[in-house]
């Protein structure tokens, strides 16, 4: 492959990258507009916080994954987001404590937990081989 053709690819994935940025921004922005006009629209809330993940506003993204749980605190997948932020955010123990209640609450995929590149920091870590031990004490408790 020649420079130019290798160049030529750099820009094209440049370009896209720069095209998908920007159109994640707008989402973002028309999703912030009309959460303004309806705040306890709780599919517009989940669409945000998602959005703020994927932009790395992780900070943000925990506000509103916060606000879902306040909303629906036996929701398991909400609780499963919450600890997703908690884990970009830097709080590995409440994360922890997160995905507890999850499962608790009847999260059961583990398989997309062991993938997920939100929870990345999380599996490295040594509280991790624990926190599977009691989630899987969880699951068999509940007899699923």
């Amino acid at each position: 492959m020649t420079s130019t053709h290798r160049s030529t690819r750099a820009a094209r994935k440049s370009l896209a990258r720069r095209l998908d940025e920007a159109d994640l921004g707008f989402d973002t922005s028309v999703l912030e507009l009309r959460l303004a006009r309806d705040a306890g629209n709780v599919a517009l809330l989940s669409a945000l916080a998602e959005a703020y993940t994927r932009q790395k506003r992780y900070a943000d993204g925990l506000a509103l994954d916060q606000q879902l749980v306040a909303h629906a605190p036996t929701e398991p997948v909400f609780r499963y987001n919450l600890a997703c932020s908690l884990v970009l955010t830097g709080d590995l123990d409440g994360a922890c404590d997160a995905l507890l209640e999850s499962f608790r609450l009847g999260y059961r995929d583990l398989e997309h937990m062991e993938q997920d590149a939100d929870l990345r920091r999380l599996r490295k870590d040594a509280r991790y081989a624990e926190l599977l031990e009691r989630l899987a004490r969880i699951t068999r408790d509940n007899g699923n």
